[in-house]
């Protein structure tokens, strides 16, 4: 997927909900069991699975444009080491937390969450 760096969010979870569609679409080219996929990530990474199992199947809702016609569902998630919670200013993270330099300001298009709380 892409990082924040290169794509604000919710495009992370846009591309891990196309990633599955794909897999889908292409199950038999790929001897790809599509009743059975899982998916996993590590910290950011984590989140974005979280995520992406979370709004599964929900049109609209952080959703993928391509592959409309295939599921968006996952069998199993593994998160480690997942962000769970953006929303807690007072739990640290790191030193610029809440900035808009801050990891999770990065994920927001380099916006301050406090300022931003839709995205």
């Amino acid at each position: 997927y892409r990082e924040s760096a290169l794509a604000a969010f919710p495009a992370p979870v846009e591309d891990a909900k196309t990633g599955i569609r794909f897999l889908r679409a292409h199950a038999d080219e790929y001897k790809v069991d599509s009743n059975n996929i899982f998916i996993l990530g590590d910290s950011s990474g984590g989140h974005t699975a979280l995520l992406t199992a979370f709004t599964q199947n929900q049109k609209g809702v952080l959703d993928s444009k391509l592959y409309p016609e295939y599921s968006t569902e996952v069998n199993a998630v593994v998160a480690f080491n997942p962000v769970t919670d953006i929303c807690q200013p007072d739990f640290p993270t790191t030193p610029n937390q809440g900035k808009a330099d801050s990891p999770e300001g990065m994920e927001i298009g380099n916006k301050m969450f406090i300022e931003n709380p839709s995205l």
